[in-house]
Parts: structure tokens; C-alpha cells; sequence
């Protein structure tokens, strides 16, 4: 078989697309789910969940302090919130909770909510070399004139 200069074009472009593909970042969106009801009643345990984008990996997903998402290096996420009665819930802040790990799984160590598509909410890119970590950081969030905090994990794998 004679290699030919266009066959070994084709195949290095073949070899690169898989490359980017199988290599491709990706954006994963952590909804704070909030029963506006139970929050009114004083359940603050209770009214308090997550949700993910589709193709997110996450366990313990009904657990807030246990909550994790799966991540890779150079991943995107973003936390947004919700509420049941329509009111606006504020990502105030993400700050990164240093318990078993030395370095900071993003670029700083608190990064603060911006306003996008009427929403306050956060988003941040993974690091690199973070690779085979959990950590622990802090969702600072507010809905009306009340704030509040939750610990949840995120793994790069």
C-alpha cells in the first residue's frame, strides 16, 4: 500500500477530531432547588435540594452536606437557583472550603455571583492538575433578605 501525503492528511485530522472530542470540556449546571413553602415554615433542612444538567454525574444528590458532582480538569460549572414561588434566589458566592487538599480546585479561592439572563449565579472553570481530588466548597446564597450557606463536594476525575 504506497502512504500517500493526502491519506496521512486525512488521518492525522481524524486523529485530531477524536482527540478533541473524546478531550471535549463540558459545562455542568448545579440547580439549588428552594420550597419557598417549607422555607417560610422554618424547615430550612427541608427546603434546600439540588438538581444537574443532563450528563452531570452526581451522588447523594438528596443529602446536601454529601451532595457531589463528577467533574474533569477544564470542566465548567455553574450553580443557578430556583425557587417554587417564583422569587429570585442570589448565588452570592462560591468559596472554596480548604479541608483535605492544599490547592484550590478554581482559579480563586471565592468567586462572586454575576447577573446573567436575569439570574444571579456563578461560573467558574476547574482547574488544571486537580485530577483524583474531592473538595469541599461553600455555596453563599441568598433568596429575599434572608442568606444562607451550604457545603456540598465536587470530584475531579
Amino acid at each position: 500500500m504506497k502512504f500517500t501525503l493526502p491519506r496521512f492528511l486525512v488521518m492525522a485530522a481524524a486523529s485530531m477530531l477524536f482527540y478533541t472530542t473524546s478531550h471535549a470540556q463540558v459545562t455542568h449546571t448545579i440547580f439549588l432547588n428552594i420550597n419557598t413553602t417549607l422555607l417560610n415554615d422554618g424547615d430550612t433542612d427541608g427546603a434546600f435540594s439540588f438538581s444537574v444538567s443532563a450528563g452531570t454525574v452526581s451522588e447523594n444528590i438528596n443529602d446536601k452536606k454529601n451532595f457531589t458532582i463528577f467533574v474533569n480538569e477544564g470542566d465548567t460549572v455553574e450553580w443557578e437557583g430556583n425557587s417554587s414561588s417564583g422569587a429570585e434566589v442570589q448565588i452570592d458566592e462560591i468559596s472554596y472550603v480548604n479541608e483535605e487538599n492544599s490547592s484550590n480546585i478554581f482559579r480563586k479561592p471565592k468567586i462572586s455571583g454575576r447577573r446573567s439572563n436575569g439570574k444571579t449565579k456563578v461560573k467558574v472553570k476547574v482547574e488544571k492538575e486537580k485530577k483524583g481530588k474531592s473538595y469541599t466548597y461553600n455555596i453563599a446564597f441568598s433568596i429575599g433578605t434572608s442568606s444562607f450557606s451550604i457545603d456540598p463536594k465536587i470530584r475531579v476525575e
